[in-house]
């Protein structure tokens, strides 16, 4: 039976959110009730489900906000039962992308996604580069102090502009980075952890540093190139360790790039280590 694709049911989620289970190792294994609900999303707006019957087989989101800067667009996530619920879901996402003007798709697999890698390769996907996930084991030894010159900018004090533009300098160059707009900046900062979290102002207000953290994984963290060589990304580290370890977490988490060397380096120096196999992501032209 061919896979019927349809828009976003919410009372379809706990069972795709079992379907993923099955699929991921639990170390790497997220929340689809927000994964496709998200600001990013478009609270749900860019998500599709695929059906054979009356049984859910799989779910899709899309990202878009890429597609200003560079043409790209992403899937994610994308969980199916089979390599057809696969197929048929990439190809409804790579139409949907495209007719929002994206140049390039990018959609990421765990090596235990089977369905998923066989589906992109023979859609014509490449393989660029793959997600390393971090952990470290809490509390997080010899604190360090925030460089004299800096201090944190209280959350409803925020100015998103500037927000959004530390945010462009400091990932420029990470792949799978879009910079979102300021409503989604904003969303996803008073859903993070205010206590962990911190944007750092210079003496003039400039901001020149930040840190995104949600439940116990670090989400983002950006320096300009002015503050950088001054260990300011391990202190966010360490000021987001203690918060957590205050909260009663054991254990701290980061998805990390393959190809940016620098954090790969940082996350080592800290004491995290990589806790499931690599994540692949791949792109394909359109």
């Amino acid at each position: 039976m061919t896979p019927k694709i349809t828009s976003l049911q919410p009372e379809a989620i706990p069972a795709l959110q079992f379907l993923q289970d099955q699929q991921l190792p639990p170390q790497v294994r997220a929340r689809l009730d927000h994964d496709l609900q998200d600001s990013a999303r478009g609270h749900g707006r860019q998500a599709i489900l695929a059906w054979r019957g009356d049984v859910v087989a799989g779910c899709a989101g899309w990202v878009t906000l890429g597609i200003a800067a560079d043409g790209c667009a992403y899937g994610s996530p994308v969980v199916a039962a089979d390599v057809e619920v696969a197929e048929s879901l990439i190809m409804a996402v790579s139409e949907k992308v495209r007719s929002s003007g994206a140049r390039r798709l990018r959609i990421s697999a765990h090596a235990s996604e089977f369905a998923k890698h066989e589906a992109l390769k023979a859609a014509g996907f490449t393989p660029l580069f793959e997600f390393a996930s971090f952990a470290l084991r809490l509390p997080l030894a010899n604190p360090s102090e925030l460089p004299a010159g800096l201090h944190a900018v209280h959350f409803d004090q925020i100015d998103w502009s500037q927000m959004r533009a530390c945010y462009a300098e400091t990932f420029a160059d990470v792949p799978n980075s879009p910079v979102p707009e300021i409503n989604v900046i904003r969303e996803e900062w008073s859903e993070g952890d205010r206590q962990a979290g911190r944007i750092l102002a210079d003496e003039t207000g400039e901001y020149q540093a930040f840190s995104l953290i949600c439940g116990n994984s670090v989400e983002a963290v950006g320096v300009r190139s002015g503050w950088r060589g001054r260990n300011l990304a391990a202190t966010l580290y360490h000021i987001a360790a203690a918060a957590l370890t205050a909260r009663g977490c054991s254990e701290m988490r980061a998805l990390v790039a393959s190809t940016n060397m620098a954090s790969m380096r940082l996350h080592q120096k800290l004491g995290f280590s990589e806790i499931a196999t690599r994540r692949t992501v791949y792109e394909i032209g359109l």
